[in-house]
């Protein structure tokens, strides 16, 4: 069956979907969690002096914002971090504000939380790395193929679940053979079963 381009885009996203969305939602869950004690560790030395202030007088807000870099010196620049983690509260409370401006004031990651954290972006990396790989992967093959059967040939046999059942063959008629460009080697990712495996494990 001759797959259409919107036909092509919703396997490609139904299977990033599956193999990495467990994995990245466990990323950021992780992210919100070091954003939230590192508001802690900011406001701790200072709230002897805000419990004296009336509310009215402090910046109340839901939102807490700490900015992460690393790694900024890497040649590669896949190797290189700088995000914003958030952390939303279910009330009002007390954040720092940035003066005389309505911007929120970023924070920098304390000391306590710097192996944590180095943890946890050397593996948001990889990940990025590993969708990049399949991404690619799913790209390239789909630009060079248009039917289930010739991306049955080429993909692993998990991937199979997400093409179309392949209709009844017809007879084949033969054709006069004409000159055809050489085809883009196809390369599955390396880390593809690891990713399976994992996802079972965790699910």
């Amino acid at each position: 069956m001759r797959l259409s381009r919107q036909g092509k885009e919703e396997i490609k996203q139904q299977i990033r979907s599956d193999l990495f969305s467990v994995a990245n939602t466990g990323l950021k869950e992780r992210k919100v969690d070091i954003a939230k004690r590192n508001r802690e560790y900011f406001l701790a030395p200072h709230m002897k002096h805000i419990d004296l202030i009336p509310s009215k007088l402090l910046n109340m807000s839901k939102m807490y914002y700490v900015r992460i870099k690393y790694n900024q010196d890497a040649v590669d620049p896949t190797d290189r971090f700088d995000e914003t983690w958030s952390y939303t509260s279910d009330v009002r409370r007390v954040n720092p504000k940035l003066h005389n401006t309505w911007e929120d004031y970023k924070d920098s990651l304390a000391p306590e939380l710097y192996t944590e954290a180095s943890v946890l972006i050397q593996e948001i990396l990889a990940l990025r790395k590993e969708e990049k790989s399949m991404n690619h992967f799913l790209n390239t093959s789909m630009e060079q193929y248009n039917t289930d059967i010739q991306l049955r040939k080429v993909w692993p046999t998990s991937l199979h679940k997400y093409l179309p059942a392949p209709l009844p063959r017809k007879p084949k008629i033969k054709k006069e053979k004409s000159a055809v460009c050489a085809p883009v080697e196809i390369v599955v990712p390396d880390g593809l079963n690891t990713r399976l495996v994992t996802n079972l494990l965790e699910g």
